[in-house]
């Protein structure tokens, strides 16, 4: 199996799990839910935004997998004795942040749950994903290890509607 095969499948089967102790709400793309990363490379600003879909989360986390339409992205939110954060976008390149001890806002409206993280400090991993041939995926592990990694931030509020 290719690295980015197995990346997939792994964050499949992870979000699967996640989703399957998840319960309570989800909500589709576009219904309230936002991620910004930023960080800085040279002394420039880089910035990109995406919208988080297929939200699921309850008091324990939330967690989206967004497939298949470009750029693929990702979020997964663990509240525990440590909270903890990671945000990934895929597009013409890999943009993966992660944090620890996540300063997370959680409130309940409705029945619907959002979960906002402000400012967080973290890491960024930018890695360019080279293709051999169109039939070749890139391997994302491969890419993940040689990233370039800077100090950056994000913004990210994930929203969750109850379930009809």
């Amino acid at each position: 199996m290719t690295g980015q095969n197995a990346r997939t499948t792994a964050l499949a089967a992870g979000a699967v799990a996640i989703i399957g102790l998840l319960s309570g709400c989800a909500t589709p793309a576009g219904s309230g839910s936002s991620a910004t990363i930023t960080y800085e490379v040279d002394g420039q600003q880089k910035t990109t935004a995406f919208t988080p879909s297929n939200v699921t989360c309850n008091d324990r986390g939330a967690v989206s997998l967004s497939f298949p339409d470009k750029p693929f992205n990702g979020v997964s939110l663990s509240r525990g004795s440590t909270d903890t954060v990671e945000a990934w976008v895929y597009g013409d390149e890999l943009i993966f942040f992660t944090s620890e001890s996540v300063t997370v806002t959680q409130a309940t409206d409705d029945g619907a749950t959002t979960y906002v993280v402000s400012g967080q400090a973290g890491e960024v991993a930018v890695a360019a994903l080279a293709q051999g041939s169109p039939d070749t995926p890139p391997d994302v592990d491969a890419a993940i290890s040689n990233a370039v990694r800077y100090a950056g931030r994000l913004d990210l509020t994930l929203r969750c509607d109850p379930e009809s």
